[in-house]
């Protein structure tokens, strides 16, 4: 059943338009521990040296861990320290289901910066996330290797790939309140082991043919099962939440003149 899932519904890495593939290249890749060939969650870049991924991934995040991004499919980029955001921990649980780490000596530069990211989120935005997969047909393959890792890149195309306001849930109504506000419910397809992928929104060109204008608008955290509380419990849509403001304004600090 898994594998026609992903067969029906997902395309592969190499399947990305050039335009979109290079915008994700050099700041979005996946986890690893030492050893093991395949990811167990996805992270995006802020910076050149500071990684977001679901907080529910920093179980898996030992010493050890790496990150490889999607350009860089072999390199390795050593995981360090935490950093401490501060937050209102009395505020939803979901909101606080993000970490963020410290890259150790990054051998390649960011290609973001902080006009990439956005909080505006619009009813029915279109949205991507290309993350891996760990249930796609590599993943069944016993003799994984960490060479191929990058053909359990999935994505999907569906019409229903955009974001519906917590105000248009009606046959799922959300709890009313600014908290809930930052919660994003969509119906991209997702698989095990895309927690962590940044949501990305896309905005056609005024010109026909012309490239689309992309902004990290959330990050992506689960499916809607098994939560009644927090942002909830919404299947058949999945849940993430916004950039976190607590993180923007750490991360790309106000400068005296305004400017990040």
């Amino acid at each position: 059943m898994y594998k026609q899932y992903d067969r029906d519904c997902f395309f592969k890495w190499d399947n990305l338009r050039c335009y979109t593939a290079s915008f994700l290249k050099e700041n979005v890749g996946a986890i690893f521990e030492v050893g093991n060939p395949r990811p167990f969650c996805t992270a995006f870049r802020l910076t050149t040296d500071i990684i977001m991924t679901a907080g529910h991934c920093a179980d898996g995040i030992s010493s050890g861990a790496v990150l490889r991004l999607y350009g860089h499919p072999l390199v390795e980029i050593k995981i360090g320290a935490g950093i401490v955001v501060p937050q209102d921990l009395s505020s939803l649980s979901d909101l606080h289901d993000f970490a963020l780490y410290r890259l150790v000596n990054p051998s390649t530069a960011s290609a973001w910066n902080f006009q990439t990211f956005s909080r505006d989120v619009t009813s029915r935005q279109a949205i991507f996330i290309v993350a891996p997969s760990l249930i796609s047909d590599e993943a069944f393959d016993s003799n994984a290797l960490i060479d191929n890792w990058l053909k359990q890149v999935r994505f999907s195309r569906a019409p229903s790939n955009q974001i519906w306001l917590p105000s248009e849930m009606h046959d799922h109504p959300v709890e009313a309140g600014p908290a809930r506000e930052e919660c994003l419910f969509h119906q991209n397809s997702t698989f095990t082991g895309m927690s962590g992928a940044p949501i990305i929104a896309s905005t056609r060109p005024s010109v026909l043919g012309g490239v689309p204008t992309f902004h990290v608008i959330g990050i992506h955290l689960r499916n809607g099962f098994g939560r009644t509380s927090d942002c909830g419990q919404h299947y058949p849509y999945n849940v993430g939440i916004k950039i976190p403001a607590s993180v923007l304004d750490a991360i790309f600090p106000v400068q005296a003149n305004g400017q990040r």
